[in-house]
């Protein structure tokens, strides 16, 4: 009953609301007939006044009746839509739940198997340094007094203008004479004393000598850059 009332009051407000006019006047005639009737009215034109008014309150019933219904159908819809996107966010919800599950599934997976292709690759070995090929021939013109032999970043691989051939042995060990070339060796015998007898040993056997000839190589020792002497080449002068 509470309920039934609650609704007729509402519709009673939206029809005032709508009509206010019609209403107050429903309520001034409703106020006319309730009074006392003067005499100068008669009975045919309070009758007309009465059927007047059963008619106006019939259509405001049967107005009544149609904004209830349209209320009615708003509620409907309202509760219909609300429930519609209700289930909407809820799927969405569940979407996004679902898919932020399967995405940390897959970082998972992924950081997995690259971690089990990284145990299977073989580890990158350093670079190995050629190891050097031995025998090798390099040429100087002088050798060195402050090292007492040939700096190594004064060793070429070119025997033109050279005087002394190194020929490296190891890493450790080189021997070094006079270079072959016999047109070479002839131009040696005006630096016998600054260029050649400093660092070989000399044997004369002839008052006019025209040839140089070897006869041991000098032995090398490496020593930081340079090599040294640790035995002097032998030559004679023949």
């Amino acid at each position: 009953m509470l309920y039934t009332f609650i609704i007729l009051l509402t519709i009673a407000v939206i029809v005032w609301k709508l009509f206010p006019e019609r209403v107050s006047e429903l309520f001034d005639r409703i106020n006319s007939v309730m009074q006392p009737q003067q005499p100068h009215i008669s009975k045919a034109e309070m009758d007309a006044d009465i059927r007047q008014l059963a008619k106006e309150l019939a259509c405001l019933k049967d107005e009544n009746i149609r904004l209830r219904q349209q209320f009615d159908n708003l509620v409907y819809k309202y509760q219909e839509n609300k429930t519609e996107y209700d289930n909407l966010l809820k799927r969405l919800h569940n979407d996004i739940v679902s898919l932020r599950q399967n995405q940390d599934a897959v970082k998972t997976e992924v950081g997995r198997r690259l971690e089990a292709l990284d145990r299977s690759l073989p580890k990158p070995q350093p670079p190995t340094p050629p190891k050097p090929v031995y025998p090798q021939k390099w040429y100087a013109r002088y050798p060195d007094t402050d090292c007492n032999g040939f700096r190594i970043d004064r060793l070429s691989d070119i025997s033109s203008d050279s005087i002394y051939e190194i020929v490296v042995t190891s890493a450790a060990e080189a021997v070094y004479h006079l270079v072959p070339d016999r047109a070479v060796r002839s131009q040696l015998f005006s630096m016998l004393n600054h260029v050649i007898r400093p660092f070989c040993d000399i044997t004369v056997e002839s008052q006019t000598p025209e040839n140089i000839v070897d006869v041991d190589d000098g032995l090398l020792v490496r020593s930081g850059d340079c090599w040294k002497i640790k035995t002097k080449a032998s030559i004679k002068l023949v």
